[in-house]
């Protein structure tokens, strides 16, 4: 029986766990069009996840370009968010008042948006998304800002002063809704995922409940 008590705390430890920082796994951007972008992430068990992004589009880059992503790429990190995406140029850019939308494939967890050049200093620029996020770092980027220069106005609203970031949605996710606004000369973004989302607290609670129950049938 100790056996059995040893798995159902081992169960509910991992439901509780303090975030540390992972790795995470970025978009290759494939296609584009004047409306949309389209990618794949692929994660280490070569499993993968399509990307896809709809509203108007500035540029995207799917293979070379400048890699706006190097340029002091320690604020696309976080004690949770253990790495950038500087090992590709790719980027999504956009520079309308629009409404945008992202759906993946199957849902996501603990989703990372980083984000390069939102706004500038005379003219703030902000996304309105359907989902709470947390700003894990910002700062100065590759074409300038301070430090921070991402700001939560309020749970859902992000603003950008010539923004540099990364900032992290926190739970499940399978579709993204935000509205940018106002329009400015162009502002990037691309996505990365530690993983599949995975069950929920009290789906773990009961797996262990259920183990318990087959392990004292088995006695």
């Amino acid at each position: 029986m100790k056996f059995t008590r040893s798995l159902i705390v081992t169960a509910l430890v991992g439901v509780g766990v303090a975030a540390q920082a992972v790795p995470y796994y970025y978009v290759d951007w494939t296609s584009a069009t004047s409306t949309s972008a389209t990618g794949t992430i692929t994660l280490p068990d070569a499993s993968t996840i399509t990307v896809h992004v709809t509203g108007p589009m500035a540029f995207v880059q799917t293979a070379g370009g400048t890699n706006y992503w190097n340029f002091n790429s320690s604020i696309y990190t976080s004690s949770q968010v253990s790495n950038a995406p500087n090992h590709s140029s790719d980027i999504v850019a956009i520079d309308r008042a629009s409404t945008y939308t992202v759906t993946f494939s199957r849902p996501v967890q603990d989703l990372a948006m980083s984000i390069m050049s939102l706004g500038r200093t005379n003219l703030h620029v902000s996304y309105d998304f359907n989902h709470d996020f947390t700003i894990h770092n910002s700062g100065n980027g590759h074409w300038g800002g301070g430090t921070p220069s991402l700001f939560e106005d309020v749970p859902t609203v992000l603003r950008g002063v010539e923004g540099h970031g990364v900032i992290v949605f926190d739970g499940s996710v399978s579709t993204l809704t935000w509205v940018s606004n106002p329009s400015e000369f162009w502002h990037g973004f691309t996505f990365g995922v530690a993983g599949v989302a995975i069950p929920a607290p009290g789906a773990a609670l009961a797996f262990g409940v259920a183990l318990l129950a087959q392990r004292r049938r088995r006695c």
